[in-house]
C-alpha cells in the first residue's frame, strides 16, 4: 500500500482556499496516472486536520481528501490523530462505511 500524506497547511487565513486546493488535485492526478495492478499496490490518500504552523487552515483537508478517494476509487486512510481532539474516528468510520 502506498499513503499520500502530504504536510500542507498555513498558520493565517488565505484569502484564496480554492487554488490550492486545484493545485493539489492536479499534482496527485499526475502522481496516480500511471496505473500499478492492484495486486502489488493500492493506493490510500490521508487528510488531516491541523497540525503546528497550519492552524487556520489546509489544504488536504478531510472533505477534499474524502471526495478524492471517492472520485478517483482510491483508499482513504483515517488516521485518528489527524483530527481535532474533540472529534471521534467513529463518526469518519461510520460515514465512510455507508
Amino acid at each position: 500500500m502506498t499513503n499520500i500524506w502530504i504536510p500542507d497547511g498555513l498558520k493565517d487565513s488565505p484569502a484564496d482556499r480554492r487554488t490550492p486546493r486545484l493545485l493539489l488535485r492536479d499534482s496527485l492526478d499526475e502522481i496516480l496516472a500511471e496505473k500499478i495492478d492492484p495486486r502489488y499496490n493500492l493506493d490510500a490518500v490521508e487528510g488531516k486536520l491541523f497540525g503546528l504552523g497550519s492552524e487556520s487552515y489546509v489544504v488536504g483537508s478531510h472533505e477534499f481528501y474524502l471526495g478524492y478517494a471517492i472520485a478517483n476509487k482510491i483508499l482513504l486512510c483515517l488516521d485518528s490523530g489527524h483530527f481535532h481532539p474533540t472529534e471521534t474516528i467513529a463518526d469518519k468510520l461510520s460515514a465512510v462505511l455507508l
